[in-house]
């Protein structure tokens, strides 16, 4: 029966593995027939990048590369065209964050997670605000910050309950409370982590 375990887990392995190589192979076609049209080379770059996510740190960090240098490069007078880019560029920013959180570069991983953070306070993209939020908390709680640490996770909440996305409310909720724990502020620990189950009880 393990035996059995063991194959059934390598053949879903190699499974998402050729699954992962066809996205990349398509990909990179649509680079091809598209050199000259720079939105779609942009998001394409942007599409590789991510598909790379989290078994390649190497090639994520080389198409988000080509993801930013593509975007500071063009100089589109079409304001949506404009904006889509600028929104690639502040994906890249988190997928690169998370790259680098991972790593163990976590001076890199602030930098990048600031700088997707102020790019979407540009496009008024309140989702992706909070989700940088919440990964700016968990990078300064790491770093034994916990008055920046909570801040963030304070902010992320707020736009989270504006979006009224209870999942993501939940989650942050339960972020203050494991903060407040290990304050031992057991009261606010608690008060945050009941109103956090709650939610995830009416899921």
């Amino acid at each position: 029966m393990i035996k059995f375990a063991y194959i059934l887990l390598f053949c879903c392995s190699i499974n998402i593995l050729l699954a992962q190589n066809s996205t990349v192979d398509s990909l990179k076609n649509v680079i091809n027939l598209n050199a000259n049209n720079d939105t779609v080379l942009v998001k394409t770059y942007e599409k590789l990048a991510v598909a790379f996510y989290p078994r390649e740190f190497d090639s994520v960090l080389f198409y988000g590369d080509k993801t930013i240098e593509l975007v500071e490069s063009l100089n589109n007078q079409d304001a949506l065209v404009a904006a889509i880019c600028l929104q690639s560029k502040a994906n890249i920013y988190n997928v690169k964050g998370n790259v680098f959180y991972l790593s163990g570069n976590v001076l890199e991983a602030l930098d990048s997670y600031h700088n997707g953070l102020k790019i979407n306070k540009k496009l008024s993209n309140l989702q992706a605000q909070a989700s940088l939020m919440s990964n700016l908390g968990a990078l300064y709680n790491s770093l034994g910050d916990i008055e920046r640490s909570l801040d963030f996770n304070m902010q992320s909440l707020k736009l989270r309950e504006e979006l009224n996305i209870p999942k993501d409310i939940a989650i942050s909720l339960n972020n203050i409370g494991a903060l407040y724990s290990t304050q031992k502020e057991y009261v606010n620990a608690f008060k945050f982590y009941k109103r956090s189950l709650r939610i995830r009880d009416s899921i």
